[in-house]
């Protein structure tokens, strides 16, 4: 299956957010930066970009992913 979004997407979860508008957390590829991507889809479709960066995840965030019951 092809990624509708065109870059390396691996997970795709809305996150509650402080604002009125609704927040969304990604998980891109190792290596990815999907920023740029992201801008160009919101521009495309007119969407409103209240915040947008990247975060590289640290040894303990990768251990407590891994390890964490859903």
């Amino acid at each position: 299956m092809t990624n509708p979004l065109g870059f390396g997407c691996l997970r795709l979860k809305p996150v509650p957010t402080e604002s009125a508008g609704p927040g969304f957390d990604l998980l891109a590829e190792s290596g990815t930066d999907a920023r740029e991507p992201i801008a160009q889809l919101v521009a495309q479709y007119g969407w409103p970009l209240r915040s947008l960066f990247r975060h590289d995840a640290t040894l303990e965030d990768v251990f407590v992913e891994l390890t964490r019951r859903d």
